[in-house]
């Protein structure tokens, strides 16, 4: 039988360089593949992009994060996609407005001119009660180098994204973990996962709302055990 390989989808960045703490914890037990995102205008943008990776790829375990929560549910729904498992973290099936609003409220903020203020934002909403600097600073410096009207597009393409409808769709087995500390997507957020996937796994995990990142290690454990079950 062929070992899937895990693709990762990336969260607002939508670089996949966030990634890295998580696939050096995974080590060699697994294939790790981000994906980078091209910059779509719209949400069949990201689809379709994920789809052609995935049955590149496939037969795959995708992994992702927040923004891409709800694109993974799409892909997964549609049986023609060669996904045998899925683990979503910090995410959600449809972003609700205050969300939206939020978060458009806090990338402003940090797309002023003192270079302090993105890390100072993603310190409190994002990485609240992490104190390993090289962390911070290399997330801060991925996030840096996300152009405005990249993010832009992206907080436009929350406003479209719903893939409640798709929930029941999902026969393959999920883990949704869920960041004990998140102060971006609150735990009611992704209540409708919990409630629509048939075959669902809920963990929580101490940490902020990037989880896989401040708590790579203890999210590799769950996910390399999460994989051996469904394997």
């Amino acid at each position: 039988m062929t070992t899937p390989s895990v693709i990762m989808l990336p969260g607002f960045d939508g670089s996949g360089l966030l990634f890295q703490p998580l696939i050096d914890a995974i080590g060699t037990s697994c294939g790790c593949l981000p994906v980078a995102y091209d910059n779509h205008k719209d949400v069949a943008g990201y689809i379709s992009q994920i789809k052609a990776f995935c049955r590149d790829n496939g037969p795959a375990i995708v992994i992702a994060e927040s923004f891409s929560g709800p694109l993974a549910v799409e892909v997964m729904a549609d049986p023609d996609v060669p996904i045998v498992a899925g683990v979503l973290s910090a995410t959600f099936a449809k972003p609700p407005l205050a969300l939206i609003i939020s978060l458009a409220q806090k990338l402003r903020l940090a797309s002023l001119t003192l270079p302090a203020v993105s890390e100072q934002v993603l310190r409190l909403f994002c990485l609240n009660g992490v104190r390993d600097i090289g962390l911070i600073r290399d997330i801060v410096n991925v996030v840096r180098n996300v152009d405005a009207p990249v993010m832009e597009s992206r907080i436009t393409a929350l406003t479209h994204m719903d893939a409640t409808l798709q929930l029941s769709n999902i026969t393959q087995p999920v883990l949704l973990l869920h960041a004990a500390d998140d102060r971006v997507v609150r735990r009611r957020f992704s209540a409708s996962l919990a409630e629509g996937i048939p075959n669902l796994r809920e963990i929580t995990v101490p940490g902020p709302h990037l989880l896989l990142q401040a708590s790579a290690r203890d999210c590799a454990a769950q996910i390399v055990h999460f994989v051996r079950d469904v394997g």
